[in-house]
């Protein structure tokens, strides 16, 4: 694999015809719109998935009373919980969670309004498979470094 400047010495022009050419008005907006690409390319549509199979009303019922002030600012959870209820969070926000779970969830929640004993809830009833990176979130982290594409800009000659 080549380095950007190992690539950029190749991609040099090497005779005297190749005069440079003033860039035109539109060409940050191409760049733009070829950046957007790439990186739509390059990066994993988890979320579209993902919320094609969420549970919907049980998911909003759920989330509900996990962001109320008596929940989201409890001070009694320890870091460990803070961040299980968060991550229990995204995966609702993603619709991640499977109907039948987001509705055993939300039937347990009904009857119920302490936070440690909600985080019980929530521990119980939401399998750990779920808060396990999938192949390709350890894939799109793993120490790779990210490719760069270096673009040309053709001139018409006249």
């Amino acid at each position: 694999m080549l380095d950007f400047v190992q690539t950029a010495e190749i991609r040099k022009p090497t005779g005297t015809w190749e005069k440079r050419q003033n860039l035109p008005p539109d060409f940050c907006s191409l760049l733009d719109k070829r950046t957007r690409a790439f990186e739509s390319a390059t990066t994993t549509e988890r979320g579209a998935a993902a919320r094609a199979r969420g549970g919907g009303q049980n998911d909003a019922y759920v989330l509900k009373p996990l962001t109320a002030k008596e929940i989201s600012r409890y001070h009694g959870y320890t870091e460990d919980a803070e961040l299980f209820i968060q991550q229990v969070k995204q995966l609702l926000t993603d619709g991640a969670l499977p109907r039948p779970t987001t509705k055993k969830v939300a039937e347990a929640l009904k009857k119920e309004i302490d936070p440690l004993k909600v985080l019980g809830i929530l521990r119980r009833d939401i399998p750990s498979l779920f808060f396990q990176p999938s192949r390709i979130q350890e894939s799109a982290h793993a120490l790779n470094p990210r490719e760069v594409i270096l673009s040309s800009y053709l001139v018409k000659s006249e």
